[in-house]
C-alpha cells in the first residue's frame, strides 16, 4: 500500500522531528510522487 510509504515520509516532519527546511528541499517532492500513484484504497486509508 503506497499510503504506508507517504505515512513514514510525513511521518518525522509532522512531529517536528526534521527540519522544516528539508521538507522543502526533497521531502515534499517524495510525498507528491506517493500522492500521484494513491489507489482507491490509499486514499481511504488517508481520509480515515
Amino acid at each position: 500500500m503506497i499510503y504506508n510509504k507517504f505515512d513514514a515520509c510525513i511521518f518525522d516532519f509532522s512531529h517536528g522531528r526534521e527540519p522544516d527546511d528539508y521538507w522543502h528541499d526533497g521531502a515534499i517532492l517524495e510525498a507528491a510522487e506517493s500522492l500521484k500513484n494513491f489507489t482507491k484504497d490509499d486514499w481511504e486509508a488517508l481520509l480515515k
